[in-house]
């Protein structure tokens, strides 16, 4: 059985979608069917599960092309899903080098191929190489991640993203959220156990077939 489905197009090359399960949008749908019908598309597209409409070329496409370049197919969607927050830091503040603060950030999300002593460490990194199913899998992680955090009150929702995902510690968070690092580790022991009561339910209802109620906020 294939992992992929094949989207064919009239009068251009076909695409292959790795989006079982995923819904597609019609635009994004016209968008790969109008770049497919370019002359000089190689072989056929391909689509990852993250497929959306874009500006000029479709987000989640992967194409190859003979003798010309598009150049709004290269590197479109980079800084996906960042955003700009104001905070009440001034420059003043900050520390005269900030590769500490890049490094830090940087460490939990590896790119590229895994150099020797990384894949010592965790041999699943070369183990395990990306494939279309797993960032199918990944994604749908990701948004049972977020549903559950919507479902906290927002001062325990807070904490537990600070902490857990942008992997600030109790000081950090207290000085965001105008509060102390005491009030702050209550707050996440509370959220964590929420969290978790959340997570359990929604793979509970998944394995019974069954769709989970979103609930209101405790």
């Amino acid at each position: 059985m294939q992992s992929y489905e094949t989207m064919h197009v009239d009068g251009g090359r076909h695409v292959k979608m790795w989006t079982r399960g995923v819904p597609v949008e019609a635009k994004a749908k016209d968008q790969l069917a109008n770049t497919a019908r370019m002359p000089f598309i190689f072989r056929h597209l391909a689509a990852m599960p993250d497929v959306h409409l874009g500006i000029g070329a479709t987000v989640g496409s992967v194409l190859a092309t003979k003798g010309a370049i598009i150049p709004a197919a290269v590197g479109v969607d980079i800084g996906c899903g960042m955003m700009a927050t104001q905070t009440t830091l001034m420059a003043a503040d900050l520390p005269d080098s900030l590769g500490k603060i890049r490094s830090r950030k940087r460490k939990p999300a590896p790119i590229g191929m895994p150099d020797l002593e990384t894949a010592a460490v965790d041999p699943s990194m070369t183990e395990r190489p990306e494939t279309p199913e797993r960032s199918l899998e990944r994604r749908r992680d990701q948004e049972s991640v977020y549903r559950a955090l919507d479902q906290l009150a927002p001062k325990k929702r807070i904490v537990l993203y600070l902490h857990e995902i942008e992997g600030l510690d109790l000081k950090e968070i207290a000085y965001l959220v105008d509060s102390n690092p005491v009030t702050v580790r209550t707050r996440l022991f509370y959220a964590r156990r929420e969290f978790y009561k959340i997570i359990a339910g929604v793979e509970a209802a998944a394995e019974a077939g069954e769709t989970p109620e979103e609930g209101g906020e405790p």
